[in-house]
């Protein structure tokens, strides 16, 4: 939770919320510095909402996963995406979720592996992602779903997701997530001895629009694409230092 915390606070656009509170209060003391810190948080906010900056920053994070995979694996791994809590009676999943689902119900008729979905409780008392995702499998003539409910974040679905495979006698899985997702996933997946086979979808990058317009699209894009790179530095200096402290 705090991890979440501290992402929202600081990415924009809660980072530049704080840089223009800043500026705010320094107009106060200091004119010349607060007036120099709101022109660059205004500056700052509007790259991040250009197409041609969402681009350039999704695509090193979505190309390597532009090519279906050609190795063969033993289930079919679904990652949680985010899901609502009212939708009108409807399968409550965000347009994340509902690619990836897409992604492995195609794969499923593809192979006709078994699918294991992943995602927890967002929210107590309320279904958690791995029901959604399962409900709408199955709605799609999926048979054979398996569940891992307990994780709410990827390394957690790394390791839940680890112990089910180990207890089925499975190794080598198609893990389906989005594709700006996806180099985070594989080396929490991966880290774990896990052979993650990638299978993207909801790409993102080559986004159209008026290349000097901003719109909040972009900057959504812009945000997802930070917290990737933000993610798989942390994941890597976890790793690191775990490394290092063993024994």
């Amino acid at each position: 939770m705090v991890e979440k915390v501290l992402t929202y606070l600081f990415l924009p656009p809660g980072g530049i919320v704080v840089l223009l509170l800043s500026s705010y209060f320094l107009i106060g003391g200091d004119r010349r510095a607060g007036k120099a810190l709101l022109l660059a948080s205004a500056i700052f906010l509007y790259l991040l909402s250009l197409p041609p900056t969402a681009n350039l920053l999704l695509y090193p994070l979505e190309s390597p996963y532009f090519k279906s995979p050609r190795t063969r694996a033993q289930v079919i791994v679904v990652l949680g995406g985010g899901s609502y809590d009212r939708c009108g009676g409807e399968v409550c999943l965000t347009e994340s979720s509902l690619k990836r689902v897409l992604k492995a119900f195609l794969l499923w008729r593809k192979t006709g592996l078994a699918v294991l979905v992943s995602g927890g409780h967002l929210k107590k008392n309320s279904p958690t992602e791995a029901e959604k995702m399962e409900a709408l499998l199955r709605r799609l003539g999926v048979k054979e779903i398996l569940k891992e409910e307990r994780a709410i974040n990827t390394r957690e679905e790394a390791r839940e997701v680890g112990r089910i495979l180990k207890e089925r006698g499975w190794n080598r899985v198609y893990l389906v997530t989005s594709a700006f997702h996806m180099g985070r996933a594989l080396f929490a997946f991966r880290s774990r001895g896990i052979d993650a086979v990638p299978v993207a979808t909801d790409f993102r990058s080559g986004m159209g629009g008026f290349p000097l317009l901003p719109n909040s699209k972009a900057l959504d894009n812009s945000f997802i694409a930070l917290h990737e790179y933000l993610g798989i530095v942390y994941y890597r200096l976890r790793a690191w230092l775990s490394s290092e402290n063993a024994p």
